[in-house]
């Protein structure tokens, strides 16, 4: 859940509609094969440079008109409390600085030994703490 289209998932809540416990496991499929993408080297790690990278194109995939701001068209359905906490001026647009910002606060949130790069177990744990 924390990668490819991460982006999305920080800013967007999505309805899930299969039971929980189907839920869970579409989640962990998910994340394995997001953090896969994000590891561009194939290391078995996703450093900080490769989740930028991956930041980068997801955000390039949300913004529909190419304008490096997330207006409420590219946010419909979004969790409105999580985008106000992104939203530092408060104009109800998410622009490229303050994504990227927030990504890189994400990322050292998930790396929880300081490491510099993110283990697929890091991504994992935080996925459940946050469920």
């Amino acid at each position: 859940m924390l990668f490819r289209i991460g982006l999305i998932l920080s800013l967007i809540c999505f309805v899930a509609t299969a039971a929980p416990y189907a839920f869970a496991d579409i989640e962990e499929e998910y994340s394995e094969a997001s953090f896969a993408t994000a590891d561009q080297n194939n290391d078995g790690i996703v450093d900080e440079a490769e989740y930028v990278a991956d930041s980068i194109a997801a955000f390039a995939w949300v913004d529909r008109d190419k304008n490096k701001k997330l207006d409420a068209s590219e946010l419909e359905g979004g969790d409105q409390e999580a985008i106000k906490k992104i939203d530092k001026n408060a104009d109800q647009i998410l622009d490229f600085d303050e994504v990227m910002a927030n990504k890189i606060i994400l990322f050292r949130k998930v790396d929880s030994n300081s490491d510099g790069v993110l283990s697929l177990e890091e991504v994992k744990e935080y996925d459940e703490e946050q469920q």
